[in-house]
């Protein structure tokens, strides 16, 4: 790969990164400046795109910074957006350890991840993995399940256990599928 079109694709990652963090200035705006969650903000866009006839400048800009991103670099910019997004809230660095509820939903994030892959030989965006998931969550069934609930509130509403569930479901993400996509992206290159 040309080092101009690295820096593109560098750039491209840069431009969703922010589109992101613009995105959730305007969530919290919206909901009286309350605090919103990387997760609520993921949830929100990817369902605000999602509807064709959503045809906003805000959402013409959302698509277009996706489109820009191959598959292959949605966990750098996942996690481009996570640090800033902890930064500029002033949520800090530090990750809590995790403990064996954010490994059940760490595990459930990538259950939809490989179930995707499984029934498609696609892979899912981590993107989607995390809208799916808490689509599922949100769903009124799931929500009188006491365990379920329990489990949406901590990765909704727990903004320092769903920095740790983030953390370990992306390095899963990339270990197990972190070839394949590397291994597309040349193919893709090479047309």
């Amino acid at each position: 790969m040309t080092d101009k079109k690295m820096d593109a694709l560098q750039n491209s990652v840069y431009v969703l990164k922010n589109t992101l963090s613009e995105f959730a200035n305007k969530l919290a705006e919206d909901d009286g400046n309350s605090k919103t969650s990387v997760v609520e903000v993921i949830y929100n866009v990817l369902l605000q795109m999602s509807k064709q006839e959503n045809d906003t400048e805000e959402t013409k800009n959302l698509r277009s910074a996706f489109k820009g991103v191959p598959l292959s670099l949605h966990v750098q910019a996942l996690k481009s957006f996570i640090n800033s997004f902890y930064i500029s809230n002033h949520l800090g660095s530090q990750v809590q350890p995790g403990d064996k509820r954010t490994e059940t939903i760490t595990n459930e994030l990538m259950a939809t991840t490989d179930n995707f892959f499984d029934h498609t030989g696609k892979v899912l965006s981590p993107f989607e993995a995390i809208y799916l998931t808490i689509d599922s969550y949100v769903q009124q069934d799931t929500l009188r399940n006491t365990k379920r609930r329990d489990e949406a509130s901590l990765f909704i509403g727990n903004i320092k256990a769903q920095r740790r569930i983030l953390a370990d479901y992306l390095n899963r993400y990339e270990r197990q599928y972190g070839a394949t996509l590397r291994e597309e992206s040349q193919a893709y290159e090479k047309n």
